[in-house]
This record gives structure tokens, C-alpha cells and sequence, in this order.
């Protein structure tokens, strides 16, 4: 993988902060928020994580804090990443871990579809339609 020239092909420990601080003033000025930085216990977790989608799955993993982060620090809970490993060793199916994702994502923005959407990297129709296929309505989905 290349990020600015550079060719990464696993995410070492030492690279997390400098990556953590590079992906959140990206995602801040794209979303136009302030969020200063990292609890202690946050860059812990990331710290600690193995990344085994390599340095993709952190850049999600900061964006997505970043769209969910409440005040000016990212904290544990901002992250996510403690429901998503449970969702890995629970050996659920990839239609159902992806189904469990959206509907738990739009449980956090209370049903706004258009929110949910970009918080997951998908558009508001994918969304939309994946709701259908699920027989899943407004009432269902959090609003």
C-alpha cells in the first residue's frame, strides 16, 4: 500500500501514533471538526491492536472515531473496536457481521441514514437498499 509515496505493508507499533496523528488532521478538516487528540487509553487500544487489515483498517478505524468523537478528545468508546472484535470471534458470517455493523452504526446517529452512510464509508442508497433487503423499516432502524 502507498500513502504519500510511501509503500506500507504492516502497520509497526512505533508508525501508530505518527499515523494516528497524520489520518486524524485529515479527517477532522474533511468533516470539519475539532477533535484535538487521543485519550491515553485510546492510543493504548490502538497501540495494542495487531492490524490485521494493515494501515487501511486504521485510517477507518480514526475516521470513524473522528465522525464519532463527542468532545475534543477521541476516547476508548469513539473507537469501536472492542464491538468489532467481539463480532470476529464470535465467528459470525460476513452478511451477518456486515448487517450487525450497520444497524448497530445507525443505532448511533439515531436513524439518519445520510449520517450512518458516511460514518461507514457507503452511499445513503447501498444503505438504503441493504435496509430493503433486510425488511428492515424506519421504525426498525432507529428513528
Amino acid at each position: 500500500m502507498r500513502i504519500c509515496g510511501i509503500r506500507f505493508r504492516t502497520v509497526r507499533r512505533g508508525d501508530i501514533p505518527v499515523l494516528t496523528n497524520y489520518f486524524l488532521k485529515i479527517y477532522c478538516d474533511k468533516n470539519k471538526k475539532y477533535v484535538k487528540n487521543l485519550s491515553d487509553t485510546s492510543m493504548e487500544r490502538l497501540t495494542g491492536y495487531s492490524w490485521p487489515g494493515n494501515v487501511r483498517e486504521l485510517e477507518n478505524t480514526i475516521e470513524r472515531a473522528v465522525i464519532l468523537a463527542k468532545g475534543m478528545q477521541i476516547e476508548p468508546e469513539d473507537l469501536q473496536m472492542h464491538e468489532n472484535q467481539k463480532m470476529l470471534e464470535s465467528r459470525l458470517n460476513l452478511k451477518d457481521a456486515e448487517k450487525q455493523i450497520v444497524l448497530k452504526t445507525l443505532e448511533e446517529f439515531g436513524g439518519n441514514r445520510t449520517r450512518a452512510a458516511r460514518a461507514l464509508g457507503v452511499s445513503r442508497r447501498w444503505l438504503q437498499y441493504q435496509l430493503k433487503a433486510w425488511d428492515i423499516s424506519d421504525a426498525d432502524s432507529g428513528v
